[in-house]
């Protein structure tokens, strides 16, 4: 009875006690997994062995997703829309880990005249035409359509760019077509070299006879 009478007077301090070892418990746990969240990098992927952090694969599709909000002219992109940026920013990764420095030990190139046809010339580059096109009738914006054809005028881009470039009160927007001619010359790259490849892949007839001739030859020896 004496020691449950001890209990009783001293039950608000077993309380307290009690309390401060849960929180001390709940506090170094917290601490131990924030730590660990911390120090252990987040990995997204691996490309040719070289392991991609989570942290840059998100840079990656956050410009992607400035930059279709900026061709679309859209304030926000839906789910669709969002999948199409996430596969878009992991093959960018991919090309800058892997191709790049294939393409530079290619020597190929895109000069700024090849650059300029693809934005103004006779056959524009799919990716300007779908910049300069409204995105829910599929038509090209009256703005930059000839009057006669109704077709997508290099002249008229050019003339927009070059006012847009010198709007002070746009200073966004040479930024943003900087990085549009940018990606316009990577694809144009990409395409080039993989051109290349097909090209050095290719079997003359020739070449293709005497193949089939040596794996369908029989031959006697002793």
């Amino acid at each position: 009875m004496t020691a449950l009478s001890s209990l009783r007077k001293r039950s608000g301090l077993l309380v307290t006690i009690v309390g401060l070892a849960l929180l001390a418990f709940v506090l170094t746990g917290l601490f131990e997994s924030r730590m660990s969240l911390f120090n252990e990098k987040q990995i997204a992927g691996t490309i040719g062995g070289e392991e991609i952090a989570l942290i840059d694969f998100q840079k990656e599709i956050e410009k992607m997703a400035e930059l279709q909000k900026a061709n679309t002219g859209a304030t926000s992109l839906d789910e669709a829309a969002m999948e199409m940026v996430n596969t878009n920013a992991w093959e960018k990764l991919v090309r800058d880990k892997v191709l790049v420095s294939q393409i530079l030990k290619s020597g190929i190139t895109v000069s700024d005249a090849e650059l300029s046809e693809m934005i103004i010339g006779k056959e524009v580059d799919p990716m300007v035409r779908g910049a300069f096109t409204d995105q829910q009738t599929g038509q090209v914006n009256q703005q930059f359509a000839n009057p006669q054809t109704g077709q997508l005028d290099g002249s008229l881009i050019k003339s927009f760019v070059d006012k847009e470039i010198d709007n002070p009160q746009n200073p966004e927007f040479k930024g943003k077509w900087e990085k549009f001619e940018e990606g316009l010359r990577d694809s144009r790259l990409n395409a080039k070299y993989i051109s290349a490849i097909k090209k050095g892949l290719y079997a003359t007839t020739s070449e293709a006879k005497t193949q089939y001739t040596g794996m369908n030859k029989s031959v006697n020896f002793k």
